[in-house]
């Protein structure tokens, strides 16, 4: 979805503010929800308004399917054919978030050397040293506005 996005919104509303929005919203839970209203906010008249209506948009097609399946999903989930089909779909989403990942956040956001150290770096920090994701966002701001201030 994120690249279709793209291709719609960034021009509207700029590639910068594309790409700020998309990494402001994954440090907050849901992703594409947040950033749909972060779209809609950006692109409507009234900011409140396309909030809204994008919000709407994003969370109506969930909701009804919700309502039309919930008695039915349990028993179907215990058929084998659709509990593999829902490991294959688990399976498929991961490599999309990899392959949104690589294009556009790292094509677009790793330019240099030292680029790559920092990812390098936040990694060995993530892992290795279990840091939180907090501290992780804090650093890196810290980072770029120190890059920012002397560059």
């Amino acid at each position: 979805v994120l690249p279709l996005l793209q291709d719609y919104f960034a021009q509207s509303i700029g590639h910068e503010s594309f790409i700020t929005g998309y990494a402001v919203a994954q440090a907050l839970p849901g992703p594409l929800f947040t950033f749909a209203t972060y779209l809609g906010a950006m692109s409507y008249e009234s900011p409140l308004i396309g909030a809204f209506i994008a919000t709407l948009g994003i969370f109506l097609p969930g909701f009804l399917l919700v309502l039309a399946f919930n008695q039915h999903w349990k028993v179907l989930a215990e058929h084998p054919r659709v509990s593999g089909a829902i490991v294959g779909v688990n399976a498929s989403v991961v490599g999309l978030l990899a392959a949104t990942l690589y294009s556009p956040v790292f094509i677009t956001s790793v330019k240099e050397p030292i680029d790559m150290a920092v990812v390098a770096s936040i990694f060995v920090l993530l892992r290795s040293f279990k840091l939180s994701i907090i501290r992780i966002i804090l650093l890196v701001l810290v980072y770029g506005l120190l890059r920012a201030w002397f560059s």
